[in-house]
């Protein structure tokens, strides 16, 4: 009976979602993500697998470009342990999270190999999106019930559909500065892995922690001057993930869903802008260019330390935004619309600024 109390107590305070459990968790992974963006500069260099310098980047030289599967064996790993918990607290009519961890952490595995592939040799704009879009129909029950099921279904699917690749190419826009897409992706987990465990869903507040934490790990690697960029591998999996982890919290913890963009406020007003910029000028809105908001600011003299700092302020101010709004219950559409109101009031500061400065510089 004494042994049976023990084991008991041994296998509660080791589960994953235990405070001791997801200690021990997180740990691992935050040692693999470390080392294993060690072993991807190692690998990098036997395989030539680089970055190399260009028209449109900020590096000189060539940068090992296999971060991203540092990144993603280590949330594998992490994933793992949380999918054998015992916990199953998915609710009435939803999959039980184990289940849900799965499907997430098999569609990071085919993000991951058609990442590499593109870095390698390139894919085609119309294969990555049927990619993109199997791996989004990983998560129909769950986009189809995100807004509140019933009528709503196919409206839901659609839109939730259009957010997830929309996400998946926005953060892997924003990834063309040093820890830029990394500590947008940190912040934003750490942010849902609050809301997951306020409403009582400790299992996905522990793999939004898992995927924080794998970033972290990655940012020792990635931070200004980087020593390893996580490619269109890492990108499109961390872009993916906070995608699916905005529906589910949204479905599972409550999250109001006008509050959603206002917390993906960087990579959204990168992409928002990078898009009008192009369209203007009447250039394709897939080819890569130097008009980012990071590019803009260091055009303006930012450095680049500086402009993640800025990035990172962002950030931080969006997160605390939302967790205060969500608290209060209430001004969540006129936060939302105000958020809007701000990012076009700064978007026509900079194109004047960038205007005013072509001018003098053609004086």
């Amino acid at each position: 009976m004494l042994l049976n109390i023990c084991s008991g107590f041994m296998l509660s305070s080791l589960s994953p979602v235990s405070p001791l459990g997801m200690g021990l968790c997180l740990t691992l992974v935050l040692i693999l993500s470390i080392l294993g963006g060690r072993l991807a500069i190692i690998w990098a260099a036997r395989l030539h697998f680089y970055d190399h310098p260009g028209e449109r980047k900020l590096q000189s030289a060539p940068v090992p470009l296999l971060g991203g599967v540092a990144i993603i064996v280590a949330v594998i790993c992490g994933g793992m342990i949380l999918a054998c918990s015992p916990e199953s607290d998915g609710g009435v009519g939803h999959a039980s999270n184990p289940q849900l961890l799965l499907r997430w952490l098999g569609a990071g595995l085919v993000l991951l190999i058609t990442g590499l592939i593109d870095d390698r040799r390139g894919l085609s704009p119309q294969v990555r999106l049927a990619v993109q879009a199997a791996v989004t129909c990983a998560f129909i029950p769950e986009l189809g019930g995100w807004l509140g099921g019933g009528g709503l279904f196919l409206p839901a699917v659609l839109i939730g559909g259009v957010w997830t690749i929309g996400l998946i190419n926005s953060l892997n826009f924003l990834d063309n500065m040093d820890a830029a897409s990394g500590s947008a992706g940190f912040w934003v987990s750490v942010t849902l892995a609050t809301f997951f465990y306020r409403a009582g869903q400790p299992l996905l507040g522990a793999a939004a922690l898992v995927l924080g934490v794998a970033l972290a790990g990655f940012l020792w690697w990635n931070k200004p001057v980087a020593r390893l960029y996580m490619g269109d591998a890492g990108s499109t999996f961390v872009g993916f993930s906070l995608a699916v982890f905005t529906v589910l919290a949204v479905l599972r913890a409550g999250l109001n869903p006008w509050l959603v963009p206002i917390l993906l406020a960087v990579p959204l007003y990168d992409t928002c802008t990078v898009f009008w910029i192009r369209w203007r000028e009447g250039r394709p809105l897939w080819i890569g260019d130097r008009r980012h908001v990071t590019h803009r600011m260091t055009d303006r003299g930012r450095s680049v330390p500086g402009t993640i700092a800025v990035l990172n302020m962002w950030s931080i101010i969006a997160a605390i935004t939302v967790l205060a709004l969500q608290r209060m219950g209430r001004l969540e559409l006129p936060a939302l619309i105000a958020a809007v109101v701000i990012a076009i009031v700064l978007f026509g500061w900079e194109r004047k600024r960038e205007k005013t400065t072509a001018t003098v510089q053609g004086d």
